[in-house]
């Protein structure tokens, strides 16, 4: 039945009736005090299950591009920068918490497939920067009325990793050469 409501002829038009029913939903949720983000997540699940779901998807992915990075714009205008020095305690610890265990999966991976250092130091440093959804549950989290610092706590982490992890990851081989060949032998 939504399909058929939402089912228009026109990608423009309906661009417009799956931006609208998302909006709407989220007002819905957002009424009877339940997340915005959880209306639309469900008003999605509902039209993955219809017949224009793949027309849908092809049409939504410029508008979740656009407003991805309408977030995180947003999101970087609500952190104050002198208040991520006041959490640079935490992000630390957590920071290196991250590093090591990332690095801690990575060996136990590459030692039963029977991977070196050098593979085993790639897939940690690969895997490290993904922390893009925390901002998004900090935000959230800020508006549920969640300590303050978890902003700029989140915020600090994220750029760190996202800032390090790529040249981590580009001297991999490098970095390899700290792993002990005890935690990951080198193959033949």
């Amino acid at each position: 039945m939504v399909g058929r409501i939402i089912g228009a002829e026109q990608d423009e038009l309906l661009t417009v009736c799956f931006v609208g029913l998302a909006v709407l939903v989220a007002g819905i949720a957002e009424e009877v005090h339940v997340s915005d983000a959880i209306g639309a997540f469900m008003a999605g699940l509902v039209l993955a299950e219809t017949t224009v779901a793949p027309r849908v998807r092809k049409l939504v992915l410029p508008l979740r591009d656009t407003f991805a990075a309408l977030f995180f714009f947003t999101f970087g205008l609500t952190v104050d920068p002198g208040d991520v020095w006041s959490v640079a305690g935490p992000i630390a610890i957590a920071v290196v918490m991250t590093v090591m265990v990332n690095f801690l999966a990575a060996i136990v991976v590459s030692r039963r497939s029977g991977l070196g250092r050098v593979p085993a130091t790639n897939l940690a440093t690969t895997i490290l920067a993904r922390g893009e959804f925390s901002l998004i549950i900090a935000a959230l989290g800020t508006e549920a009325g969640l300590d303050e610092r978890v902003v700029p706590f989140v915020a600090g982490y994220v750029l760190i990793l996202a800032l390090g992890a790529p040249i981590l990851a580009a001297q991999s081989a490098r970095v390899a050469r700290l792993v002990p060949r005890r935690l990951v032998p080198d193959p033949g």
